[in-house]
């Protein structure tokens, strides 16, 4: 997934390189014929590597979804809403309560 992404982020870069070049040539009245050719290619590349990136994306997710979380050995198994341990204690807000 990585390697693909940086792959389809270079392809970009590419691209937006050969446009601003493209423009150049154009502005300074010279042929950019070549360049124009380059980018039909550029852009399938691109179309193919996105699809695939979110094939493996989702590959990746599902993968990670998978993993639970590693709890340390402290931590109580079965009953999640058993108070182990509590830290001061609780204050009564002024302007609360029966008045």
């Amino acid at each position: 997934w990585r390697k693909g992404t940086f792959r389809l982020d270079q392809l970009r870069k590419e691209m937006n390189a050969t446009g601003k070049q493209i423009g150049k040539l154009k502005k300074a009245k010279q042929d950019a014929s070549e360049l124009i050719k380059k980018i039909p290619g550029l852009k399938t590349e691109i179309r193919s590597l996105e699809s695939k990136v979110v094939e493996w994306k989702e590959e990746r997710d599902k993968a990670i979804a998978s993993v639970g979380n590693w709890l340390h050995d402290s931590v109580p198994e079965g009953e999640t809403d058993k108070t182990v341990r509590t830290w001061g204690g609780a204050k009564e807000l002024e302007g609360e309560g029966d008045e």
